[in-house]
């Protein structure tokens, strides 16, 4: 029989709730605890609240447990009623914080936050069923693609790729609330947030000692017994197994979720007196020590081979490095073994670094030896993104190859989410250094071309050189034509010379309608940026007509009749029979015998005339070779009969 830990959440809530089992309760308060915990303590931003929050929802959880039934997600489920509680607890200490907040400004804040941090889960709570249960399984509590598999179904690379766009979506959220941070700085904070479990793991003993020694002495005596018992204001007790809920510090002391000194030493600080130096982020001056990263260094040092999950939680604990102690910090890493494996935590080090002074950063990243690179890589794109313009005045006094690659990357990455400012930073390196303009201009166009196509357009539209605009310009309008049609064409606009411009339009036009020309011809089935069910447009040339039914007939041969019923005349007409019939070489000749058959005979007069008859029949012949020969049998001798009689004997004799 499975031991509680080895046990689903599930089966966990089905012993609790059909045999009063409360050990199972435990185990489902101590594999969640952490997370709704930091959940209510980033919208409180008070300890003793959070506390509060997290009684309260257990005791929601625990009333409400024989209604759940079966619960997909019990995580989310239960960030969901946190944020509920946190809710109710802030509108209740409404008055009382308006009191204490003459206090916070007097003494200085006990923790900073990012600037999202308050808004992170109340965004999160906003958001659809299954993006919310991956970002609070994988981000929240640290559960790998494989373990959501195994809980919720589908495939890790299907959850992989839902929360990356879970994570874009929720700082778009937090965008529509006012808070702006990129996607990167998201999961740099879920993981810094998570970076003590399992950091110091063989400091486990000695801090959970000194946690409950110095934060939870009424708790410590319980430590090791059957049961904590609970009681809470409302007089309704829970009875938890031992060291299941010790809420004090930072965070809640766990076999498996263990706090770091910031935590273990937090209250015999407060009872000292004030901080001497204000926190830059959340625990990382309060308590923060040097031995535990010579620990956790040493371990990953010496390890057989490299651990992602250990280097990912060696990069989050670079983030919480006092600025007193970097250089030490720095120096801890120099002296191991492997400098390979370590690249990216220095790489983290020195962008935590470079948010407090990048100036400094930079002048230690000179003479970081064989971290130079991935040191002056994370200063400079963590000093683009915070100070643009002040990272180019150093970029455009070297102009060195790694530098231009360090902008490409920090553009590219901007690019996707604010491209305007992507597309300014590019115009702002054109005059002083054209070696980096041209690639990333031509990256940033095509960039925004896939997310406003028109704006693209217009600011290709003003690059001087109107070889490479030229250029640049026809290759955008093709991509966007494929999903937006007359964007496409917009943009192929913008093409000074006359016989460009026309080559553009027309490449437009056909990659058009190989994409979706058959979608495009039926009204209200396309978007109104690719909708021809109307007819063409008057500025289409008869090159552009017959080249979008030679393309749509490439895929959709079977729209034949559609875009003939659009044609205004019978010149538009005929146009359509070319087309028809040397596209349908690509796919289906027999659909469009009709179109043969209405072809002039004027038709077979022309070398390209010639050419496409003998394809038409020839790759007919090969589909249905009785077929075609039935159909020529009864076509009336003709220029055109004459052909593709011919073509069909040649093939035969082969």
């Amino acid at each position: 029989m499975p031991n509680a830990s080895e046990k689903t959440d599930q089966s966990l809530l089905d012993d609790f709730v059909h045999r009063s089992d409360e050990s199972s309760f435990a185990e489902l308060t101590r594999r969640h605890q952490a997370m709704a915990f930091a959940a209510a303590y980033r919208i409180c931003g008070d300890r003793a609240e959070a506390q509060d929050i997290l009684q309260q929802a257990l005791i929601v959880l625990a009333r409400r447990a024989g209604e759940l039934g079966e619960v997909r997600c019990l995580s989310a489920w239960l960030h969901r009623v946190v944020i509920l509680e946190a809710k109710k607890a802030r509108r209740k200490s409404h008055h009382r914080r308006v009191r204490e907040t003459m206090a916070y400004q007097m003494n200085g804040p006990s923790r900073e936050e990012p600037d999202f941090a308050p808004e992170l889960d109340l965004s999160l709570n906003a958001m659809g069923e299954k993006d919310r249960e991956v970002l609070t399984l994988h981000y929240l509590e640290g559960h790998t693609f494989k373990s959501i598999e195994q809980r919720l179904g589908g495939t890790a690379d299907a959850w992989q790729k839902r929360s990356v766009r879970a994570l874009e979506k929720l700082a778009d959220k937090l965008r529509s609330r006012g808070v702006t941070v990129s996607t990167v700085a998201l999961g740099a904070y879920f993981v810094s947030a998570r970076a003590e479990a399992g950091v110091a793991a063989s400091f486990l003993d000695s801090i959970t000692r000194q946690a409950l020694d110095e934060g939870a002495k009424s708790a410590a005596r319980t430590l090791g017994k059957t049961a904590i018992l609970l009681t809470m204001k409302t007089g309704i007790a829970i009875s938890l197994t031992s060291g299941v809920l010790l809420a004090y510090g930072w965070g809640i002391v766990t076999r498996e979720n263990p706090v770091t000194p910031a935590a273990a030493g937090a209250e015999a600080r407060s009872e000292a007196g004030p901080e001497t130096e204000p926190a830059l982020r959340d625990k990382r001056d309060r308590g923060f020590s040097l031995e535990l990263v010579r620990q956790a260094v040493s371990e990953y040092d010496g390890a057989e081979k490299p651990d992602p999950l250990a280097e990912s939680r060696l990069r989050a604990l670079m983030f919480l490095v006092p600025q007193k102690d970097l250089e030490e910090v720095f120096q801890i890493l120099v002296a191991t073994k492997d400098h390979r494996r370590f690249e990216q935590v220095v790489g983290a080090l020195f962008g935590s670094w470079a948010e407090r002074d990048p100036a400094a950063a930079l002048a230690r990243a000179k003479e970081a030896g064989d971290f130079s690179y991935q040191a002056r890589r994370a200063v400079m794109v963590t000093w683009l993104n915070q100070d643009p313009e002040g990272a180019l005045v150093v970029m455009l006094a070297d102009k060195s190859n790694d530098d231009r690659g360090f902008l490409t990357e920090f553009v590219t990455y901007q690019c996707e989410r604010k491209p305007q400012e992507a597309a300014l930073l590019v115009d702002r390196v054109a005059k002083d250094w054209p070696e980096a303009d041209r690639p990333l201009f031509e990256r940033v166009a095509k960039l925004w071309s896939r997310t406003n196509a028109l704006a693209a357009g217009d600011w290709v539209a003003s690059y001087p050189d109107e070889e490479v605009k030229g250029k640049l310009l026809k290759a955008i309008s093709k991509d966007v034509a494929k999903i937006r049609g007359f964007d496409g064409l917009a943009i192929a606009n913008h093409i000074t010379d006359e016989k460009a411009r026309q080559e553009a339009r027309n490449d437009a036009i056909y990659w058009w309608a190989v994409t979706c020309g058959g979608i495009s011809l039926i009204p209200g089935e396309a978007k109104p940026v690719r909708d021809i069910s109307g007819g063409f447009p008057d500025d289409w040339t008869s090159e552009n007509i017959r080249t979008f039914a030679f393309a749509t007939m490439v895929n959709y041969s079977k729209n034949l009749p559609d875009l003939l019923r659009i044609a205004k005349d019978d010149s538009q007409r005929i146009l359509i029979y070319e087309g028809a019939v040397k596209g349908s070489g690509w796919s289906n000749p027999a659909a469009v015998s009709e179109a043969a058959e209405q072809l002039p005979d004027s038709f077979a007069d022309t070398p390209e005339g010639k050419k496409t008859l003998k394809v038409f029949v020839r790759r007919w012949s090969e589909m249905d070779a009785a077929g075609v020969k039935t159909w020529l049998s009864r076509q009336s001798p003709g220029p055109k009969t004459d052909i593709m009689r011919a073509e069909l004997e040649t093939e035969g004799a082969k």
